[in-house]
């Protein structure tokens, strides 16, 4: 490896390792979810098992333990409290996908500028930096969703790499549906692309249609026998469907896409693909640019797509570098065919684009639009990596000043992708994803001062705290009323008896911070709605009372009447 890839290769490394862990320099917690990430993993470290008897809000979590398994394990190989395994190694071990974007792009396109700014670009995009930067099984999953396509690209030129290929796939099923889920369509529609356009069958062809076979298999008897409860309540509910239609429909739609190719064989049509021309990329450039902002646009001034999430109008200037960086992707499909395999990359990208429209169209909450945009930036970074090199390459060599301008707007661009890679909650519908040390304390005291059969009413982020590290029961997404209604009176019932994860419960405190006020996060699917000051204030009047206060933090119980 030549020594200016081997050093720029590094700090893009150790860009991505502090892209992702720079949010633990503002908050004690970060993520939604931690505190229930937690509670399974200091059981696993605690009782040697991950139990499904679960009474958190994320029931299908201990059906996929894989994440639990590496935080778990590594707290008792090197002592590291169990907190910290979990909150600093996984965000750190997501931060090896850009490695392998890296080698992904290397073994494509055999360039090491592409290279660079694939692994560059996946190291600030948003979507993805945000994402993995949570210490969730997703984080973990996209990892390994990478390296099993690395293996199997590998293993087409040398059968020694099943070997890894094998137990990554199994591992990456038992840690993350949705990532197996993305791994499956990704890798059939890259196979389907490649085979649909070229007469002749390319090495590896079958291997590939037998791997998809034995990995929809291993995720179809894993869901159906090991997580079967999971299958019912996800999966099913997903489509209004019985589970087992929606996971036999995976080997419908192999069958149809073999079905395919097999007619399209029979035809003489070959794909004859022609080297694009540098002014009709520009306008393909400028095309795409165009469609990205109309569409960011809508979001801004609508609402996220298969949700009712109204973001801030302010994300057009946040997000403008992201889009005019992410539209030279545009400039690669014209060069990435020229390329073994690189056909691939329209097919990963065609796949994840439908897969969100059916679950847009099914109006699946599952399968939301955004939760595919993760997925997507590997694809775009590759094609983003070989399109800007292969521009450059076209530029005189003499011309020494308009190559140091583009390396120079490029570095720009990814230096505010990388400020633009967290948002303010105000910006992204009032979701707040991190805890301070102020909450911690309250929880802490909540542990220590209240019933442990207790019912605390909160948001979605403080209940998975309340639960996770205070080890009560909390109401997650259910207390709407209960935060949102004037007087008491209009909260009564619920205050009585509430469904919560652990069952039929009533709510005997109540937690509150600002952020909850600012917008309390229940549904994932809904703007976190701000706490009117009349809302507020009802816990000032009769039956609550106040227990503590700290830093902004409030915690109220309830006098029992009668």
């Amino acid at each position: 490896m030549k020594k200016w890839v081997l050093i720029s290769l590094l700090a893009v490394f150790f860009l991505a390792i502090f892209m992702r862990l720079f949010p633990l320099t503002q908050s004690a917690i970060w993520g939604s979810d931690t505190g229930e990430y937690y509670h399974i993993t200091s059981q696993l470290a605690s009782d040697g098992y991950v139990s499904t008897d679960y009474e958190g809000w994320g029931f299908g979590y201990p059906y996929f333990p894989g994440m639990f398994y590496l935080s778990g394990g590594f707290h008792l190989l090197t002592g590291m409290d169990v907190l910290w395994s979990l909150i600093v190694v996984i965000p750190f071990v997501a931060s090896f996908s850009v490695l392998l974007v890296f080698i992904l792009a290397k073994i494509l396109f055999k360039s090491d500028g592409a290279a660079i700014i694939a692994g560059a670009f996946s190291a600030v995009a948003m979507p993805h930096v945000f994402a993995t930067s949570h210490p969730m099984p997703g984080s973990l999953g996209d990892v390994l969703l990478i390296f099993t396509i690395l293996l199997l690209l590998a293993s087409f030129k040398n059968k020694k790499f099943v070997l890894l290929l094998i137990p990554t796939a199994f591992a990456l099923t038992i840690t993350h549906h949705l990532s197996s889920y993305f791994l499956f369509i990704m890798v059939l529609g890259g196979l389907f692309v490649e085979e649909i356009l070229k007469k002749e069958d390319k090495q590896g062809t079958r291997f590939a249609w037998a791997f998809l076979v034995f990995i929809l298999t291993v995720m179809i008897l894993y869901w159906m026998l090991l997580a079967q409860p999971f299958a019912e309540r996800v999966v099913g509910d997903a489509f209004g469907i019985p589970y087992e239609a929606v996971l036999l429909g995976g080997y419908v739609a192999l069958f149809l896409a073999y079905f395919i190719i097999k007619i399209r064989k029979r035809f003489n049509w070959r794909f004859e693909p022609k080297f694009p021309d540098p002014q009709k990329q520009i306008g393909k450039y400028l095309l795409l640019l165009s469609v990205l902002f109309v569409v960011l646009v809508l979001v801004a001034f609508t609402t996220l797509l298969g949700t009712s999430i109204q973001l801030d109008p302010a994300i057009l200037l946040m997000f403008s570098p992201f889009l005019i960086l992410t539209a030279f992707g545009s400039m690669g499909p014209g060069y990435s065919r020229f390329f073994k395999n690189g056909m691939v990359l329209y097919g990963w990208i065609i796949a994840l684009l439908l897969s969100s429209f059916i679950g847009l169209m099914a109006s699946s909450r599952v399968l939301l639009p955004y939760r595919h945009t993760q997925y997507l930036i590997v694809p775009l970074a590759l094609l983003i990596g070989i399109g800007l090199v292969m521009m450059y390459n076209m530029v005189d060599s003499k011309k020494r000043t308009k190559k140091l301008l583009a390396i120079g707007l490029v570095t720009v661009l990814l230096a505010l992708c990388a400020l633009s890679a967290y948002p303010p909650k105000e910006f992204m519908g009032g979701f707040q994803e991190g805890t301070s040390e102020a909450d911690m304390k309250a929880v802490t005291w909540a542990k220590s001062s209240l019933n442990e059969d207790a019912t605390v009413a909160s948001d979605h982020r403080m209940s998975s705290i309340i639960f996770g590290f205070g080890g009560l029961n909390a109401t997650w997404d259910e207390a709407y009323l209960t935060l949102h209604a004037a007087d008491y009176d209009g909260c009564r019932s619920e205050l009585e008896n509430l469904s919560t994860p652990s069952g039929e419960k009533p709510i005997e405190y109540i937690l509150l911070d600002d952020d909850i006020k600012e917008g309390a996060a229940l549904l994932q699917w809904e703007n976190a709605e701000p706490m009117s000051s009349e809302a507020q204030k009802k816990f000032e009047k009769w039956p609550f009372v106040k227990l503590y206060e700290s830093n902004g933090v409030e915690v109220y119980g309830i006098v029992k009447q009668g």
